[in-house]
């Protein structure tokens, strides 16, 4: 189970969408009417940047996410992605930080785009196999960085 006290982020697959963070319960909302159905992934929160989720299918990156680590304002991976498939990766971008670059060799980054809490970053993989990936972060010049401060949606 979840430990009390902690904080979690919950992503919606269908959706594609952030519901929010909590600690203790979370009250997942209504169904979406068009996929009449909610499949969930809880995240522990992280004071820094973090992979939330997935597109590549429904347990939002554990099937295709592997070596996922963060290091000195650099959040880095490897995907198993599927030649011509967007895929899409949804990062945290806590207060104090903000995403500088994406790298992807062997992928061509479609989009980058924020929404709420994360930041979407679309691939277009070239070739079926694994990807390594980079997300550099940068200081938002004036914000602090609180030991567990993520931007809240609106």
């Amino acid at each position: 189970g979840l430990e009390p006290g902690k904080e979690y982020f919950v992503f919606e697959f269908w959706t594609q969408k952030v519901l929010g963070s909590f600690t203790g319960s979370f009250a997942p909302g209504p169904l979406d009417p068009v996929f009449r159905s909610q499949a969930l992934a809880i995240r522990e929160r992280q004071p820094h940047p973090q992979v939330i989720a997935t597109s590549r299918h429904v347990p939002c990156g554990g099937v295709d996410l592997a070596d996922i680590r963060w290091a000195d304002g650099r959040l880095s991976g490897r995907s198993f992605v599927v030649a011509g498939d967007p895929y899409d990766l949804f990062l945290t971008e806590p207060e104090g930080y903000r995403l500088d670059k994406f790298d992807c060799p062997g992928a061509t980054v479609i989009e980058t785009k924020n929404e709420g809490l994360m930041v979407r970053v679309k691939l277009l993989p070239g070739e079926s196999g694994t990807v390594d990936w980079s997300a550099e972060f940068g200081a938002v010049p004036g914000a602090s960085r609180p030991a567990n401060s993520v931007k809240k949606s609106d």
